[in-house]
């Protein structure tokens, strides 16, 4: 347990910042959906949007942080930055 909470004080940053990209992700998706656009990824557009997405970013979150592998989640967050601009583009697109 003090491997854990050592490895969340080093990551710190990077997990905030995986939870605001995700939430940023959630609403723009939201948005974009709301004006007749579609889910991309397969396994979120099988049931509750929200939920779904939480439920799989904590999971990631969770699963890194207890292995050790919080290093990976500025990868993670470099994919997400993508996601949340691609994100970004396609409402606009949307909104013309």
């Amino acid at each position: 347990m003090r491997q854990l909470a050592l490895n969340f004080q080093l990551n710190k940053n990077h997990v905030v910042l995986f939870i605001i990209l995700n939430l940023l992700d959630l609403g723009l998706t939201l948005a974009s959906i709301s004006l007749g656009s579609t889910e991309l990824n397969p396994i979120l557009r099988l049931g509750s949007l929200p939920l779904l997405k939480a439920i799989l970013s904590l999971s990631i979150l969770l699963l890194l942080l207890r292995f050790s592998k919080g290093h990976l989640l500025k990868l993670l967050n470099i994919g997400l930055v993508v996601i949340v601009i691609y994100n970004i583009f396609a409402l606009l697109s949307w909104l013309k």
